[in-house]
């Protein structure tokens, strides 16, 4: 029986959906809600491709900061990382303006860098704001969870390539010891015993 290829970005949408359909539609906290799955996502690719990540995460930094970094780590495609720092300009509204309201202007901000698969949801959901911000937002996250699952298989495959070539030459040659003249003669003696 042939075996299904598991669509990398299946299961983040999964994810997605499971932190957004927690919510009663409010579309700030789906912004909000989004935007911490995102930083996630950020976090396990600078863990994934920086030797000490750790030492970034730990140093607490902001979203648009981990976004930089990997930026300039060129994991992501640009239209990727042009719809997320759109995300993070409309989080930073939400989070900063007490009666902030999520536009169609807003939505198009996330989901444009994607072209014609925004397009497509656009023309679909175009005159329901909730559907067209659940699917933009679910477009990214799980665009997003497909590129950092890969690069994590990546850099593990990396690893164990690595850890396998460490073994092959840690392993001592097998030679024989060559034996002592003593060891030779106690030998040849208990030999002469039992005849």
């Amino acid at each position: 029986m042939e075996e299904k290829k598991k669509d990398p970005n299946k299961s983040g949408y999964e994810k997605y959906r499971k932190a957004i359909d927690q919510l009663e539609f409010d579309p700030v906290a789906v912004i909000l809600r989004s935007h911490l799955l995102v930083e996630c996502y950020l976090d396990e690719a600078i863990m994934a491709k920086l030797s000490r990540g750790d030492i970034v995460i730990d140093k607490k930094l902001n979203f648009l900061q981990k976004l930089i970094i990997v930026e300039a780590l060129d994991v992501f495609p640009n239209y990727l990382i042009a719809s997320l720092k759109n995300l993070n300009r409309i989080r930073n509204g939400c989070s900063h303006v007490f009666d902030y309201k999520i536009s169609e202007a807003d939505i198009d901000k996330i989901g444009r860098p994607f072209t014609n698969e925004y397009l497509k949801i656009k023309l679909e959901h175009f005159d329901n704001t909730k559907t067209l911000l659940n699917w933009t937002t679910g477009l990214l996250t799980a665009r997003l969870y497909g590129y950092v699952s890969r690069l994590v298989k990546e850099e593990q495959e990396k690893i164990e390539e690595i850890n396998e070539k460490l073994q092959l030459t840690k392993k001592p040659p097998e030679t024989k010891s060559p034996k002592t003249e003593p060891e030779e003669k106690l030998k040849e003696s208990q030999q002469e015993g039992q005849a």
